[in-house]
């Protein structure tokens, strides 16, 4: 069989994009999935699609519009939910209902239903912690979803850690002890003893519920489910993880969690740093572009302005989802682009917003400016046209210039002259 071009790659890789950024996104929607599999036990395939395609269009869910949210629908089939109500952790899985293959998405922060919980798992990624209990939540639920029913499946736990602020003390504990062995060792000039490692056990044995049975293509997620995706994987076996401003995580509990899991499960063994996994990062003034890849991914830019100050988590997955698919749209329409490069520059001119008009096609060009709510707004309501989104940048731009001729700005309420 002969290797595949670079054309054909580049396809490839920009469908996986859309894959995973499209459920990472519809994984805002696992309560309300949950909910749906729970009160209609009997819906047939095409119900179940319909429902999902009016979950995913809500605002604190997927934020997909209507076009997209059919789209996805009609290739998607919600088969299982997790809606884990004490430790915050959210997941969802999807069979396409082409290849029969599955995709898996994990709810990034939910800033809705799991307010403080999923505020204590940021805060433990922030302290360079590993999120055990979310983590353990979705490993556990992967576990049972690829078993076939009914079939005894082990579970898995970390001792002292039951709940989400389990891993904010035990990061605090973590970074103490840093700094305290940081001291001594300057002092004594002896090597401090690290921070001792999770330690994982099995809790007991479930039954399997056959949910996620056959080849899984893609886990996606969005934000604090970067680590949580990542070392869940070693449950799932997806082919490929996409995750989209994810922030880092620590490698070496990651390994622990990942090393007991597959073997008290008996599954092949993973290596974290070497997973085939894709961290995709949206441009802007966010302090999140800036982390650190989660470990063993490549990173990627996607040409969207992303703010931490969007209203809610799910806005910044729908952004990096339409985005997306416009790119591979537009590889499919251009045959002569062969790079994702080539695309995003070809996609900035057909906004006509390149930065600059002698631009090198090889190198990628970005969108300019913070454009998170008007972006969310073009994307609510399916007007994701050139024209449209052209009038928005032009406006933007004369603001800009507005603000160099010195013209007064306004900014949270108060009015700044320059001097």
């Amino acid at each position: 069989m002969p290797l595949p071009t670079q054309r054909e790659q580049l396809i490839e890789q920009l469908t996986t994009d859309v894959a995973g950024l499209g459920v990472a996104t519809a994984a805002y929607g696992a309560a309300a999935i949950r909910r749906y599999l729970d009160t209609h036990p009997r819906a047939t395939q095409a119900e179940r699609s319909d429902a999902l395609a009016a979950i995913v269009s809500q605002p604190n869910a997927g934020l997909f519009t209507p076009a997209q949210a059919r789209r996805f629908a009609n290739q998607y089939t919600p088969t299982d939910a997790l809606d884990d109500k004490v430790t915050g952790a959210g997941a969802i899985v999807l069979q396409d209902r082409h290849d029969r293959a599955f995709v898996i998405g994990v709810r990034g922060s939910d800033f809705v239903g799991h307010t403080k919980a999923d505020l204590n798992a940021d805060h433990a990624i922030a302290l360079n912690t590993v999120p055990m209990a979310q983590t353990v939540s979705v490993i556990n639920f992967a576990l049972r979803a690829t078993t076939p029913k009914d079939q005894t499946v082990v579970q898995i736990g970390v001792h002292g850690v039951a709940h989400s602020g389990d891993d904010v003390a035990r990061g605090k504990a973590k970074l103490k002890r840093q700094i305290v062995g940081a001291a001594t060792s300057w002092v004594s000039d002896r090597p401090h003893a690290p921070h001792p490692p999770p330690q994982p056990y099995v809790v007991g044995y479930a039954k399997g519920l056959g949910t996620a049975l056959g080849a899984c293509k893609v886990a996606g997620t969005h934000s604090k489910g970067g680590p949580v995706t990542l070392v869940a994987n070693a449950a799932w076996q997806c082919a490929q993880s996409v995750t989209y401003n994810a922030p880092h995580t620590a490698l070496d509990e990651a390994q622990t969690l990942v090393n007991f899991t597959t073997k008290m499960a008996h599954l092949p063994a993973v290596n974290v740093s070497s997973m085939h996994a894709r961290h995709i990062v949206g441009e802007g003034p966010s302090w999140i572009a800036h982390f650190n890849a989660p470990p063993g991914t490549a990173s990627h830019v996607l040409p969207i302005p992303h703010s931490l100050f969007t209203p809610l988590a799910n806005h910044g997955a729908a952004m990096g989802l339409a985005v997306a698919q416009e790119r591979l749209q537009l590889a499919l329409e251009n045959p002569q682009l062969t790079t994702i490069a080539q695309i995003d520059h070809h996609l900035l001119h057909r906004q006509g917003k390149a930065r600059h008009a002698h631009a090198d096609p090889a190198q990628p060009q970005h969108m300019a400016g913070d454009a998170a709510q008007a972006l969310i707004q073009l994307a609510q309501e399916n007007r994701w046209s050139a024209d449209e989104l052209q009038q928005f940048f032009e406006a933007l731009e004369q603001a800009q210039q507005q603000q160099r001729a010195g013209h007064a700005q306004t900014l949270s309420g108060h009015a700044l002259t320059p001097r």
